[in-house]
């Protein structure tokens, strides 16, 4: 960890119980990590395989020093063969999903654990919108190609209609003008074949619309110069989207009581990887280990609220699963599967997303206008069979000052606040916790010589009592049970949900 780091003290581990550490880290995809984009760290510190050299430092120590259970987030292509071969020679299975797009080097989630300790009896990998069992996706309510909305203005280049929140044309790209034109031959210049003929050109040659305008002897409109990015608010190196997105995302579809939110959600390519582990020592003891990186999408809560939901939910059900296959202590007379969900969560622990995890509901004061209600044909619900715990929190009594402390071009200031974090389930115990260093400490923003990512490690001891606790056998059933009722209803009522597929996440 950085300089100032400690560790708490721990409890002492019961002889009953099978001890373990987990740790999680947002690694920083080395595709984001660019010196014009974190401009105001040291180039130095940016470059990848110094960065990733820093990093597997780091991961030693734990192995070494702990044998933990690693979860990864932001896992690039570049890395992931690294990856594999630093975890295979110390003796280590590891295992990941990378599902994002080039932009990102194709970065996704990893996690790996000790052979000796562990043997995995189940691997689960899961884009966490396809864990839903069924989607009703509304029937999307397309714009008439005549339908103009106050706001929006025609591109000067090929007169297109774009939405007034467009600093550029989506076709050709021209920006947008200051002033839409207003004269009948402004107009008419704009559009038909004069307009069509420029941005033809420019698709083919590559030539800016402007240009092309001019190469085939139209008279170039004079776009004015596209307005710079509003500074980010968030955490910079996730994608956030634009502010103002969500509600442009509603108008499209005609409102908000068409639940665009949900179709986003549904479209989403956020992976989960999730193992089901069995203890070598203690062979009744088992657990599901997943880890898993949050969509960015501050502007949407509703999104938010629904992912954490589904990727908790699923894990859930994963150990519900087992435990009614009859593992983890079934020998004992009663058994119940622990889980715990390690990631870069992008919520912050003020925030509803946390409330929901950690109660398992969100606020009752959550307005309804933040509450992800789905259609009235879909009976699911934005609820947790049992509330987790923040391992963390657990120990400490609180979460640490922070653990994202970025900067980059598009910022005024730099983002400094909590998103990563253990959530586990009642049957576990925190024991300890690597402290995290105050803000001050951390001396960011990160990376820095001493913190190779913009997020700092958390690393926490835990421990699985051999026997299962009987008030938690059934801490799952309930939620099962109100689920299999759920889909019981769908089915008779024969609703059936939007195509399968989805954009990128």
């Amino acid at each position: 960890m950085a300089a100032g780091a400690a560790s708490a003290p721990s409890a002492p581990s019961d002889a009953s119980a099978v001890p373990f550490a987990v740790v999680t880290y947002n690694v920083l995809s080395p595709a984001l990590a660019t010196p014009d984009y974190f401009t105001h760290c040291k180039p130095g510190d940016l470059v990848p395989e110094t960065r990733l050299a820093r990093v597997l430092g780091k991961l030693e120590i734990e192995i070494s020093e702990r044998r933990a259970i690693i979860c990864l987030q932001e896992v690039s292509r570049s890395w992931s063969g690294k990856l594999h071969a630093f975890f295979q020679q110390r003796r280590y299975t590891y295992i990941d999903s990378l599902y994002g797009g080039s932009s990102s080097g194709y970065m996704g989630v990893g996690l790996a654990f000790p052979n000796e300790a562990w043997v995995a009896k189940d691997v689960d990998i899961r884009r966490v919108s396809e864990t839903k069992y069924e989607w009703h996706i509304p029937r999307r309510e397309w714009r008439s190609a005549d339908s103009i909305r106050a706001g929006d203005w025609e591109c000067p280049a090929c007169g297109t209609n774009v939405f007034g929140s467009k600093a550029a044309c989506y076709k050709c790209k021209t920006p947008k003008p200051t002033e839409p034109p207003t004269s009948e031959a402004g107009a008419h210049a704009a559009s038909g074949a004069a307009g069509i003929l420029p941005a033809l050109w420019a698709w083919l040659s590559g030539t800016p619309a402007a240009s092309a305008t001019a190469a085939v002897g139209a008279a170039p409109a004079a776009p004015a110069p596209a307005p710079a990015p509003a500074p980010a608010t968030t955490s910079p190196t996730d994608g956030a989207p634009a502010e103002g997105e969500e509600n442009e995302c509603e108008a499209s579809f005609g409102g908000a009581d068409t639940f665009a939110w949900y179709e986003a959600s549904w479209r989403k390519e956020n992976s989960m990887v999730a193992v089901h582990l069995q203890s070598v020592s203690q062979p009744q003891v088992e657990v599901w280990c997943g880890t898993y990186h949050m969509p960015c999408a501050f502007t949407q809560p509703k999104l938010m609220a629904m992912h954490a939901s589904l990727a908790m939910q699923h894990l859930q059900r994963l150990a519900a699963s087992t435990t009614a296959a009859g593992g983890s202590g079934s020998a004992s007379g009663g058994s119940s599967t622990p889980c715990l969900l390690g990631g870069d969560w992008n919520i912050k622990p003020t925030s509803a997303v946390y409330t929901l995890l950690t109660s398992g509901r969100l606020p009752s004061s959550t307005p309804p206008s933040l509450y992800p209600s789905p259609p009235p044909t879909d009976s699911w619900r934005p609820e947790l069979a049992c509330p987790m715990t923040s391992a963390y929190a657990a120990v400490v009594g609180a979460e640490p000052d922070c653990t994202n402390h970025a900067q980059t071009c598009r910022d005024d200031a730099p983002f400094i606040d909590v998103l990563d974090y253990i959530f586990i389930s009642p049957h576990i115990r925190a024991l300890g916790a690597t402290r995290l260093p105050s803000r001050e400490v951390v001396g960011g923003p990160l990376p820095n010589g001493l913190e190779p990512s913009d997020h700092l490690m958390i690393s926490v001891q835990l421990e699985i009592p051999t026997r299962c606790d009987p008030k938690l056998v059934d801490v799952y059933t309930s939620a099962e049970a109100a689920e299999a009722s759920g889909r019981a209803r769908q089915m008779r009522g024969g609703e059936r949900g939007g195509d399968d597929g989805g954009g990128e996440g």
